[in-house]
């Protein structure tokens, strides 16, 4: 107990998820390994069998199609008048023959592709041998075609077990093996009976041994009854059918078993043909089976070692994570111990180690407010003389607008009072309503264009506005009563000396985080002494007596101070102007959204 109260808490917390997470791993782990290699073994056995099962119901479909197309053959009603009729005229024989039975043997052997040589043996001595026609009477004395016949008479067909090719009159055999179908083509005929012969190769049934379900980890065989392999792959397996154990059991279970003598040891299963005396059979060496069982259990390993070196780095993560929230708000306090109040510990939850970095915080922050307090006080005095320059906008023009609209209401009887009127009250109630610092370009801009509207009645209707103002730059954000005190500068001052033809022009433009509103009017302007005077008390950040009066545009000042105690000294108002040719205020300021 002494150790571990002396281990660090990072390494508790790791042990703790090893002792935990590795042992249920590793228990779970043998399990499903044992029962994973038992079940892949199962699995390639089921279809090793159902590959075979498969082959010989193909094989069994391919019999039947055979003797579907050998039906056909002898229900062909040219055939069988061919074979019925007595040519006495060699002409009509050979034109028969030329014009209707030859084409028909080709058309016969080319459209079916499972069989192969076919032969028709006859009794009809007025046909003569061909390659397709042979007569019964040089066959009689002979054991294969006199077992075939009885048999064929008897059951209709008769399929001849695997046997070399045979030597005809006119047609001579390969040497190859083959299987035969004969079937009964006429029966009691007054010219005597009619044999059909179909011949089929090995190939031609077993062909899809080798490109079967599992036959390029197994090896399938076709062989008679005597275990002569008549059809199959040549891997060195064959030699097995020589030893009688073996195919002893192939023969007699007819399920799959295993067998193993000295070298050999494989999985085997026979299956038997009844109709042409075979088998087939399959061969599956145990060695195929081990080497994917062999393969999978690499994997596994594998897979488990991975997933036990990631169990063991993610609990190391996670006890190193836990640790360093707690090392995180040890040296917080250390650092307040030193004097830093302002340290703030990241609080990302509601467990018990951010509940103690959430009180911590508290702390730090009440020490800092009881020795700040001086310092907030001083901004609190900044933020109020800064609502109070804010404040000192003067409306009198208001109430001098509203003066001459009551006399011209009780002059004239006309619209513009009441569109007077309705530009007056929007600026009564932007002035006294407009509780936001900042507010949308927009919105200023339509109370620039209420004010002038006022104007142009005091000014008998000349008084031109133009505004240059991208789309883009009316939903920025700007300071309240910015735009509007600028325009106010251009008509109280610099049209003072005009008369008549008074324009006023407002431009926008943005780059590089910076917006800039720029209004320009066509007044009288200021002489060069007026224009250095306003820039000095401009740079000054701070109007002095002579700004402040009304009638030295009190507008200009407030919002160049308002902008600098806002945003810094880099922001303001620039001012220019020249005798005669009219005055030019442009006001910088961030970019707001």
């Amino acid at each position: 107990m002494h150790f571990w109260r002396n281990v660090s808490y990072r390494n508790k917390l790791f042990l703790s998820y090893i002792a935990i997470i590795l042992v249920p791993t590793f228990v779970a782990g043998g399990y499903i390994y044992r029962n994973t290699v038992q079940s892949l073994e199962r699995s390639l056995l089921q279809s090793f069998s159902q590959s075979l099962r498969q082959e010989h119901r193909r094989v069994e479909l391919v019999l039947d199609e055979i003797e579907r197309i050998a039906s056909q053959i002898s229900n062909n009603t040219t055939l069988s008048r061919f074979f019925r009729s007595r040519y006495l005229e060699e002409s009509d024989l050979i034109d028969t023959f030329n014009n209707r039975i030859y084409p028909l043997f080709s058309w016969l052997t080319s459209t079916n592709s499972l069989i192969g040589r076919v032969m028709f043996f006859t009794a009809n001595e007025t046909l003569p041998d061909s390659m397709f026609i042979d007569s019964t009477s040089l066959y009689d004395e002979q054991p294969w075609f006199s077992t075939a016949r009885d048999a064929a008479s008897r059951d209709l067909l008769y399929w001849e077990p695997l046997h070399t090719q045979r030597d005809y009159s006119y047609n001579r055999g390969s040497g190859a093996f083959v299987y035969s179908l004969f079937f009964s083509f006429m029966i009691g005929d007054s010219l005597g009976n009619t044999y059909l012969e179909i011949e089929v190769s090995p190939s031609q049934l077993f062909g899809s041994l080798e490109a079967g379900p599992g036959s390029q980890s197994a090896a399938f065989f076709a062989t008679d009854a005597r275990w002569n392999v008549a059809y199959g792959a040549r891997g060195g397996h064959e030699g097995l059918f020589a030893d009688p154990d073996f195919t002893g059991r192939l023969a007699e279970s007819g399920d799959l078993f295993r067998y193993s003598s000295g070298a050999a040891d494989v999985y085997g299963l026979g299956l038997y043909i009844d109709r042409i005396d075979a088998y087939v059979a399959g061969l599956m060496p145990r060695p195929l089976i081990r080497e994917p069982l062999a393969r999978n259990r690499m994997v596994f390993l594998v897979l488990f070692t991975v997933s036990i070196v990631t169990i063991y780095g993610l609990s190391y993560l996670i006890a190193n994570m836990l640790s360093k929230r707690v090392k995180k708000i040890v040296g917080a306090v250390r650092k307040i111990q030193g004097g830093d109040f302002q340290i703030q510990v990241e609080v990302g939850g509601r467990d018990e180690i951010n509940e103690l970095a959430r009180d911590i915080n508290i702390m730090s922050a009440k020490i800092n407010d009881l020795i700040n307090t001086v310092y907030r006080t001083e901004i609190a005095q900044k933020e109020a003389a800064l609502n109070a320059l804010q404040s000192q906008i003067n409306p009198h023009f208001i109430f001098n607008t509203l003066e001459t609209l009551k006399m011209m209401a009780e002059i004239k009887d006309e619209e513009e009072i009441s569109e007077g009127l309705t530009s007056l009250g929007n600026l009564i109630r932007y002035h006294t309503s407009v509780a936001k610092e900042t507010v949308p370009v927009q919105l200023e801009l339509e109370i620039v264009e209420d004010y002038l509207n006022l104007q142009k009645l005091i000014l008998n209707r000349q008084l031109r506005f133009e505004r240059d103002v991208a789309k883009e730059h009316l939903e920025l954000k700007l300071p309240n009563l910015i735009l509007q005190p600028l325009v106010e500068n251009s008509v109280i001052h610099g049209f003072r000396d005009k008369r008549g033809g008074y324009c006023i022009r407002l431009a926008t433009r943005q780059a590089n985080g910076v917006l800039h509103c720029v209004v320009r009017d066509n007044g009288s302007g200021v002489d060069r002494e007026k224009v250095a005077a306003v820039r000095r008390q401009l740079d000054a950040g701070a109007p002095d007596a002579s700004l402040r009066r009304p009638s030295a545009g009190i507008g200009l000042a407030n919002v160049n101070t308002r902008l600098r105690l806002g945003y810094g000294p880099a922001y303001g108002v620039r001012f220019a102007s020249r005798k005669g040719f009219g005055t030019v205020v442009a006001v910088k300021l961030p970019v707001l959204r």
